[in-house]
């Protein structure tokens, strides 16, 4: 039961944080494909009426926008661009690398109603 938050409105308010700690993001266990440990925010706030009739909620899915790497894998036949460390003064590698990036920041609205 969503708790009143007004004569006739409910309301709802859910904060999700989620932690990933540091993990190899490669099948071959490159150290270069490491994605350092962060978090993600997802947020949900809405009104309803009590008898469940009609809602409306607003949510945000990666509210701060938080840029990590799910997988990485090698690129072949490319022609290396740097160190992919991070600093582009010291080339520790002569690879290039493509990732699938995570979910960026999401913004919506849900609106559900009962007949």
């Amino acid at each position: 039961m969503a708790p009143q938050i007004s004569e006739g409105l409910d309301g709802l308010l859910n904060l999700n944080l989620r932690y990933s700690s540091k993990y190899n993001t490669g099948s071959d266990l490159d150290p270069e494909k490491t994605q350092l440990g962060f978090v993600v925010v997802n947020l949900r706030a809405g009104v309803s009426d009590p008898d469940g009739k009609w809602a409306l909620e607003f949510f945000a899915q990666n509210l701060f926008n938080k840029n990590y790497t799910q997988v990485a894998f090698d690129a072949p036949f490319q022609a290396p661009g740097g160190n992919t460390l991070g600093n582009p003064f010291v080339t520790t590698s002569n690879q290039t690398f493509n990732a699938f990036l995570g979910e960026p920041r999401t913004f919506g609205v849900t609106l559900k109603g009962r007949f």
